[in-house]
């Protein structure tokens, strides 16, 4: 499913750290973390959340590079970046 978003390197690692990199351009940071989940919730992948007046998209660190991918290009599609300088793939798989 990943490989089909991207056309030029289907690499998770190479669309990680520049998915990374962007937002910490926007001033998001990404934390890692483990996600307990109640047997009576359904799990979760991660999301953007404000601690303290700074955004953070937190990752459940289980999830494989990927599936890291999707859950920041899904969070930063919604957040206006007219401003800063995105490299073409990943403006290309925010689009």
């Amino acid at each position: 499913m990943f490989q089909t978003l991207l056309p030029v390197t289907s690499d998770p690692d190479i669309i990680l750290k520049l998915l990374e990199q962007t937002a910490q351009r926007l001033e998001i940071s990404i934390r890692y973390e483990t996600i307990l989940i109640d047997k009576n919730q359904s799990q979760t992948s991660g999301g953007l959340c404000k601690i303290k007046g700074k955004n953070y998209i937190i990752i459940n660190s289980k999830l494989l590079p990927a599936e890291k991918c999707l859950v920041i290009r899904e969070t930063l599609r919604n957040i206006n970046m007219d401003n800063i300088f995105i490299p073409p793939l990943i403006r290309q798989l925010l689009s």
